[in-house]
C-alpha cells in the first residue's frame, strides 16, 4: 500500500463546543495515503475516514466511526444553512435512517459503499509489513472489541446518544445506569421494547472499571459520559448523583454528563434534586423528549403525554436553565409537514413568550421525511422566534 505519511501524536481541541468546521479531540495519529486520509487514537481504533479521490464529494465531509464500529457519514449538504442556523459545518447521516433521512442518500453511492467495504478490511490492506503491525493489530484488535467486547461489558443495546453531545462530537463513552423505557412510545424508533429497569450499583462500578481498563489509552478522547439509556432521569436521585460521583472519581479528565429523561421524570424531580445536580461541578446536560407542544399531535403519534401539563413541563425546563448554571435543560420537537398546524403554531407561541433566554436548546428531528429545502424553511421560522440554539437531530448512534 502506498502510504504518504504518518504522523504520530497530533493534537486536537480541549474544550467542547459548536463549530462551523471539522475538529479533533485530544491525541490522534494520521494516516494519510494517495487515496485517503485516516485518523486514529493512540492504540489504532479507526475515528474518522475520508477519501482523497475524485468522487469524494468535499473535504468537509468525513466517515465517523464510533465506540460501537457503526459508521455515520457527515455530510455538509446545505452548508450555508447548516453554519448560519445551526453553528455546525455538517449533518450526521446514520447509516441506520439514512433512507429516509436524505433524498440524496450517501450510502446509496456505490463508490462510498467501495470505500467503507475497504475500511472493514483495512487491517488487510496494510499487509503483513512490518512498519504497519502496530497498526495492523490495533485494528484487529477493535474489531474483536466492536464484535464482542463491548456488548458483554454494557449488556445493553445503546440505540442513540443524547443529542447534546453534538458538542463533544459524539465523543462520550456509555455508562449504562438503566435499560428499557417507562413508555415505548408508539413513535418511537430506538426502543427496544422491555420494561424500565434500574442496574445495581455493583454493576454500574463494575462496568465503568471494565471500559476504563478497556480504553485506557483512549479516555484522552473522550469528553463526557452518557449516562444510558433511554430514560436514565427516571432513575432514582441516590443512584443519578451514585453513578455521576463514581465517573467523577474514576474518570476525573471527564466533565461532561449527558442523559435523557421522559417529561414525566422531569416533573418527578423537585428544585431540591437539581439544587444538589449543580453542587456537583460538572456539566449536567438532560434532554427531554417532547416532540410537541400540541396535544393533537402528540395523540397523532401515540405518544403518551401529560394532559394539560405541557405548559407546567416547559415552564419547569426554562426555570431550571435560568437558575441552575451547571445543569442544561433541551428539548426534542419532531418535524413532519403533515402533522397538524397546531404543532408548529404552538411550539412558536412558547418560544416568542419566553423573553430573551439563550439556553437550553431546541432539537429538531425529521420524523418519517427527509432533511430538505423544507426542512430549513421551518428551522428558519422556528430560528427567528427565539434566541436559544436551535441544532438537527439525526438519532447518531454509539
Amino acid at each position: 500500500m502506498d502510504i504518504m505519511n504518518i504522523t504520530i501524536n497530533k493534537r486536537g481541541i480541549e474544550d467542547c463546543g459548536s463549530f462551523s468546521f471539522p475538529v479533533r479531540f485530544g491525541t490522534y495519529h494520521q494516516v494519510e495515503s494517495r487515496d485517503f486520509v485516516l485518523h486514529f487514537t493512540p492504540s489504532w481504533r479507526l475515528i474518522y475516514a475520508q477519501s482523497k479521490e475524485r468522487w469524494w464529494p468535499d473535504p468537509n465531509e468525513w466517515i465517523k466511526i464510533g465506540l460501537s464500529g457503526t459508521p455515520v457519514y457527515y455530510s455538509s449538504l446545505f452548508y450555508g444553512d447548516m453554519a448560519s442556523l445551526f453553528g455546525q459545518h455538517y449533518i450526521p447521516i446514520p447509516r441506520i435512517l439514512s433512507f429516509e433521512l436524505f433524498n440524496e442518500n450517501p450510502f446509496l453511492d456505490l463508490k462510498l459503499m467501495g470505500f467503507l467495504k475497504k475500511l472493514e478490511k483495512l487491517d488487510e490492506l496494510f499487509g503483513n509489513n512490518s512498519e504497519f503491525i502496530e497498526i495492523k493489530n490495533g485494528l484487529l484488535r477493535w474489531k474483536r472489541f466492536y464484535d464482542l467486547e463491548l456488548s458483554k461489558i454494557l449488556k445493553a443495546r445503546v440505540t442513540i446518544l443524547p443529542p447534546d453531545s453534538f458538542i463533544c462530537d459524539y465523543q462520550v463513552l456509555p455508562v449504562i445506569i438503566s435499560t428499557g423505557c417507562t413508555k415505548n412510545c408508539g413513535f418511537c424508533e430506538v426502543k427496544d421494547g422491555t420494561e424500565f429497569a434500574l442496574r445495581s450499583d455493583e454493576e454500574i462500578k463494575k462496568q465503568v472499571l471494565q471500559l476504563r481498563g478497556v480504553l485506557d489509552k483512549e479516555l484522552d478522547q473522550f469528553r463526557g459520559i452518557f449516562l444510558g439509556t433511554l430514560d436514565a432521569l427516571k432513575a432514582p436521585e441516590d443512584k443519578i448523583f451514585y453513578s455521576i460521583r463514581l465517573g467523577k472519581k474514576l474518570l476525573p479528565r471527564i466533565k461532561n454528563f449527558f442523559l435523557f429523561g421522559s417529561p414525566e421524570a422531569l416533573l418527578e424531580k423537585d428544585m431540591t434534586f437539581f439544587r444538589a445536580l449543580n453542587r456537583l461541578k460538572v456539566n449536567i446536560y438532560i434532554n427531554i423528549g417532547l416532540e410537541s407542544m400540541d396535544e393533537k399531535t402528540l395523540y397523532l403519534i401515540k405518544k403518551p403525554f401529560l394532559k394539560n401539563r405541557l405548559k407546567e413541563i416547559w415552564e419547569y425546563c426554562t426555570n431550571i436553565n435560568k437558575n441552575f448554571d451547571r445543569i442544561e435543560i433541551s428539548l426534542n420537537i419532531l418535524m413532519n409537514r403533515n402533522f397538524p398546524r397546531t404543532h408548529l403554531e404552538t411550539l412558536l407561541y412558547f418560544l416568542k413568550n419566553e423573553g430573551a433566554f439563550p439556553k437550553g436548546p431546541i432539537f429538531l428531528s425529521p420524523f418519517r421525511e427527509p432533511i430538505d429545502r423544507k426542512f430549513f424553511e421551518t428551522a428558519k421560522i422556528i430560528k427567528r422566534a427565539t434566541k436559544r440554539p436551535i441544532k438537527p437531530y439525526t438519532l447518531v448512534p454509539l
